[in-house]
């Protein structure tokens, strides 16, 4: 047990939810006259296309109405018009997003007073499913409207009044909004230059449809269509609880090839039940068998008693199991009997995942959790296009499909056995999808993460993904390039990543707004140093230079935070002005983990990248589940509640994070623009968890928990028993809140419910530092840093009230949403050593006068 615990604040107060605050941009309008002018040849297009497919459908054996995927993009946005929709019988409602950057002659931003500025607009895109009835009765709204601008719309129909005057584009879904999200052209290029198979396998994704009924003639129309170009399907996953319908097929080579060359007259991609065609098999990880001879591990494991329940899952490669650092603490769970195709010296990633997760970097000298990890086999080795060996999700399975089973497995168990690990707590998934890179719109995987959870009260640690692992291009010379001091380097670095940034986006499934993404810190615990050959790009705690940079859905904060993920070193490349890394496994730098040598149970390695630094988040995750268990029972006399666990975890990875100082003021200098907005480079911060093990005299933190319905708020009393009239003391607030929500995939704003924290009584801290207060509010994790050094008239009696907030957001009905709330009052050090102020130890003993008035009222 730490010296000094962290504490369980008192029960909290029952209250009403504060208010909300903030308005939707305001803008011109186009008048009336002038949408008429632009949409009423539209809208006759459209009906006259729904016209021709109706006769040609109906003259057909099966007789059915035909329905077609109708986009209507609007400037600003329409709340209304998703009841709307649900009006007019025919039109069944698919999903929103929201676009940025939309610039149009017929609409200006205004300020408060109404004048036009300068400015890019924000719009959303809508998309209904519609059949020829549905949308003659629209286009009968519509021209009523045009006639009679002033006319009132029925109740419930104001949503399209407000679309027609907003109304920018409107169109239907087409081919090559099938393709192009997906650059699946691309992916089948490369199948038919590179893989000398017969079949290409790849996804057909389906616009969800919530009758089931419709589901099923969809998937009897595409069976049918792919039986027809000779093709098969292997699979088909449906979840309506993140509104999923994907076909696993594959096509001959020859389908492929017309498919490539002219997309647009083969009858697949006009199939109108047809969202996306998307790559499979995209997510992998180079098996590097090292360059030279491995070292041996040299770490002294503790002889301690391993706790055999597993509160960690790993879902990656097969780990090697007999490994000196491995044996004994893992729990291998392989339903498929994907052993029998993974030589062990293949084992790479799911080794060094284990290693890390288990014992951190082992350069680090950090101590060894004392519990099972969990592992389950997602990965397999295969041969990529270039011949050269990785361990990838198999291009036979749906991943969502994969993930959503073994998730399954862990809690409920399936058809052959009971639940296998339903204690976890923690699920790691080191790995990013490259071909689902994050713009508007969550993935379907970044979806079924949300959904279970919520469903499972577990955190999902995902790692933000990699980007250009084989080189940097600066548009100078190695030997120039060397001769610049490290912050010029960096600030060269920092402007290539800007400039590359639409390619540099979060990987699927990191934009996930229930799991903890991580980035990583150009940084590890290897003390090597650079030389005439081999340089680093830069020396400061900065994101590395192949780490995906936010932000994520709706502007928040992503990734949530960013630890240490290894370096390598650059060196000149024999051929331009490129530099290269180098991808020694067997020298450092980079995260020291166990690696699977050749007749050899105790080699190491050194692995650089996000997948590093979020296991060794997941290590910390682990760590934090113990150290919450002992405060539990050491102050309740029971374990950590089951459905909080999860949402304290996740605050207690974050709680310690803070930008550090000289990187943030670099990336600033660099990109030209303030130190708050740099949150994207650096998320919120680069977590101090130490911090959160145990306080300090000079620091404080206490832990709450909740759960919130709609419009109720918990109020935390946290005691500040000190006298700041006398002398300006620097004093800092620390509050982090995290929750899990559920969701409505179909609708943009996708967050059901948003919890959020005020403080009211502070005027101790009047600065903030690090992130805006808006955007830490627009995800699942709003963590807040405050200080002040000002002298301040202050009762030691008093106390800052924390108060946690619920309101609904995409979704007016929901459960009751857990939360866990952590906050850290300190003093400066050299204060508290000064002066002997014990801030720990004061604070306790007014918790505990707060815990015994409370116990006094119950028992009277």
């Amino acid at each position: 047990m730490a010296e000094r615990p962290l504490i369980l604040f008192p029960r909290f107060e029952e209250s009403e939810r504060a208010n909300g605050s903030g308005r939707g941009p305001t803008f011109t309008r186009p008048t009336i006259g002038r949408q008429m002018e632009k949409f009423a040849p539209k809208f006759e297009q459209l009906q006259r296309a729904i016209e021709t497919k109706h006769v040609t459908v109906q003259s057909t054996a099966s007789g059915m109405n035909p329905e077609t995927a109708l986009v209507l993009e609007v400037v600003g946005g329409v709340d209304s018009f998703y009841s709307a929709v649900r009006r007019i019988d025919g039109l069944e409602w698919m999903f929103d997003i929201s676009v940025d950057g939309i610039s149009d002659e017929d609409f200006s931003p205004t300020d408060a007073e109404g004048n036009i500025e300068d400015g890019e607009l924000s719009g959303k895109v809508y998309c209904v499913m519609t059949n020829k009835q549905a949308l003659d009765q629209l286009l009968s709204l519509w021209r009523q409207y045009v006639q009679d601008p002033d006319m009132v719309f029925q109740r419930g129909y104001a949503g399209f009044r407000d679309v027609f005057r907003q109304l920018k584009d409107i169109r239907y879904w087409s081919p090559l909004d099938r393709l192009e999200e997906t650059h699946v052209l691309d992916y089948w290029r490369e199948n038919l230059e590179f893989d000398g198979s017969e079949v290409v396998n790849f996804e057909v994704e389906l616009f969800f449809r919530n009758n089931l009924i419709h589901r099923s003639n969809s998937s009897s129309l595409i069976r049918r269509v792919i039986q027809d170009m000779g093709g098969d399907v292997l699979s088909e996953c449906q979840i309506s609880e993140i509104t999923f319908h994907s076909l696993l097929v594959s096509l001959p080579r020859n389908q492929i090839e017309n498919l490539v060359n002219n997309y647009e007259e083969v009858q697949l991609t006009r199939v109108d039940d047809i969202m996306f065609f998307r790559p499979v098999g995209q997510i992998a990880f180079p098996v590097n068998l090292g360059d030279g001879p491995l070292e041996e591990v040299d770490v002294t494991l503790v002889d301690t008693e391993i706790n055999s329940e597993p509160v960690v899952a790993l879902f990656d490669g097969l780990p090697m199991q007999n490994h000196s650092l491995l044996n004994g603490r893992l729990v291998v769970d392989d339903p498929n009997d994907w052993a029998r195709l993974y030589v062990v010296k293949n084992r790479v990633h799911g080794t060094a995942m284990s290693s890390l997760i288990l014992h951190n970097d082992l350069n680090s000298e950090e101590s060894s959790l004392n519990r099972k990890i969990y592992v389950r086999p997602i990965f397999l080795p295969t041969r990529d296009f270039n011949d050269n060996l990785t361990e990838k999700v198999p291009n036979d399975v749906i991943i969502v499909d994969l993930i959503h089973m073994a998730v399954r497995r862990l809690f409920e168990g399936d058809s052959t056995t009971d639940p296998v690990a339903p204690k976890v707590k923690i699920i790691n998934l080191s790995m990013g999808d490259p071909s689902r890179q994050f713009v508007n719109s969550m993935s379907p995987l970044a979806r079924l993460l949300d959904w279970l959870s919520y469903k499972y009260k577990v955190l999902f640690i995902v790692s933000a993904g990699n980007h250009s692992t084989n080189n940097i291009s600066l548009g100078m010379p190695f030997s120039d390039f060397a001769r610049l001091s490290p912050d010029e380097r960096g600030k060269l670095v920092l402007r290539a990543i800007e400039q590359n940034s639409r390619n540099m986006r979060l990987l699927s499934p990191a934009e996930s707004i229930n799991s903890l993404s991580v980035g990583a810190i150009f940084s590890d615990a290897s003390t090597v140093v650079e030389n005439d050959r081999f340089i680093f790009p830069y020396t400061k705690m900065l994101p590395s230079p192949i780490s995906a940079i936010g932000s994520g859905y709706n502007r928040s904060i992503k990734p949530d935070i960013f630890y240490p993920g290894g370096r390598k070193f650059l060196k000149e490349s024999l051929f331009n002005d490129n530099m290269n890394w180098v991808t020694s496994l067997t020298r450092p730098p980079g995260c020291c983990v166990a690696f699977p040598g050749d007749d050899e149970t105790s080699s190491r390695a050194y692995t650089f990248g996000t997948s590093d630094a979020t296991a060794l988040m997941t290590h910390y995750g682990g760590k934090c589940f113990d150290v919450l268990e002992e405060i539990f029972l050491s102050q309740t006399g029971d374990s950590v509640p089951d459905e909080f666990a999860a949402v304290i975890i996740k605050s207690m990875l974050v709680h310690g994070a803070e930008w550090d100082t000289d990187s943030a003021s670099l990336i600033a200098q660099a990109l030209e623009v303030s130190e708050k907005r740099v949150s994207k480079w650096l998320g919120n911060g680069i977590p101090d968890v130490s911090k959160v093990m145990d306080c300090a005299k000079n620091r404080a933190t206490l832990i709450g928990y909740g759960s919130l319905t709609k419009n109720k708020a918990h109020v935390y009393k946290l005691p500040i028993p000190f006298d700041f009239v006398t002398g300006r003391y620097y004093r800092k607030l620390t509050v982090t809140l995290a929750y899990l929500s559920p969701t409505v995939p179909s609708k943009q704003k996708y967050r059901s419910a948003q919890l959020w924290f005020t403080l009211n009584n502070n005027r101790l801290l009047g600065f903030r530092k690090n992130t805006d207060d808006k955007s830490v509010k627009r995800s699942t994790v709003q963590h807040e840093i405050f200080f002040d050094d000002r002298a301040v008239s202050w009762d030691p009696d008093d106390s800052i009230e924390i108060k946690v907030n619920c309101k609904d957001d995409a979704d007016t009905r929901f459960d009751p949403i857990s939360y866990g709330l952590l906050a850290t009052f300190e003093l400066a050090q050299e204060i508290s050593d000064s002066l002997d102020i014990d801030v720990y130890s004061t604070v306790v003993n007014r918790i505990r006068e707060a815990v015994t008035i409370q116990t006094n009222r119950i028992v009277e």
